[in-house]
C-alpha cells in the first residue's frame, strides 16, 4: 500500500487554495480535505496510507504543508484554529503565481536560517506606527464593514460561524438549511 504516489504538498498547494474558495472564502481543515481528495481524485487507497510519525493519512500531513505555505505566501490566513480563509491577494493569485511565490518564500526561509546561524539580527520597533495604528483599528473596521457587498457580508459571517465552532454551513438565501454546531471540533 505504501508504493501509492501520493501527490507532494506543492501539488496540494493549489487545489487546497480552490477548494477553499469554493467553500465561499473559508473552510474548516476537514472541509478542505474533503474537497481536495474529492476535486484531486485522491483514491481510498491513497487516504489510507498513515504517516510515519503523525496520527494522521500521508494526504492529511501534505495538505497540512500546503496549507502552511499558502499562509506563508499570504494567500491564506489561519484566523482560528482549524479553520482557514482566503486572503484579498489569495482570491486573484494564479497558479504560475502562486508557485513563483512559494519559490520566493522557501528562498527567504532559506536567507533567514542562514543569518540567525552566522549571528543576531536586531530590528526597529516601529511603537510609534503601531500607537497610531491601534488608535484607528475601529475607524478601519467599521469602514470595512460599510463596504461590504451582500455577498461579502455573507462569507463574513459564515467565517464568522465557522470560527465559533459551527460546521457544514450555508449562509444567505441562496440555500436556506440547517446549521450545525459540534463542540471540540
Amino acid at each position: 500500500m505504501n508504493d501509492l504516489k501520493i501527490p507532494q504538498y506543492h501539488e496540494l498547494m493549489w487545489p487546497a487554495l480552490q477548494a477553499t474558495k469554493e467553500l465561499d472564502g473559508s473552510a474548516t481543515v476537514s472541509e478542505m480535505n474533503e474537497h481536495v481528495v474529492k476535486s484531486s481524485g485522491i483514491t481510498e487507497d491513497q487516504q489510507a496510507v498513515p504517516h510515519k510519525d503523525v496520527r494522521m493519512s500521508e494526504v492529511e500531513y501534505r495538505l497540512h504543508w500546503a496549507r502552511t505555505h499558502l499562509k506563508g505566501i499570504g494567500a491564506l490566513e489561519n484566523p482560528a484554529s482549524g479553520v482557514w480563509a482566503v486572503t484579498d491577494p489569495g482570491r486573484s493569485i494564479s497558479e504560475p503565481e502562486m508557485k513563483a511565490a512559494n519559490k520566493a518564500w522557501r528562498d527567504s526561509l532559506r536567507e533567514r536560517r542562514a543569518a540567525r546561524r552566522s549571528g543576531p539580527v536586531t530590528e526597529a520597533t516601529g511603537e510609534d506606527e503601531e500607537g497610531e495604528a491601534e488608535s484607528n483599528w475601529r475607524d478601519q473596521l467599521v469602514a470595512g464593514l460599510l463596504e461590504l457587498s451582500p455577498e461579502g457580508s455573507e462569507r463574513l459571517a459564515q467565517r464568522m460561524l465557522r470560527e465559533a465552532g459551527f460546521t457544514n454551513l450555508t449562509v444567505g438565501c441562496r440555500a436556506p438549511g440547517l446549521v450545525e454546531h459540534r463542540h471540540g471540533e
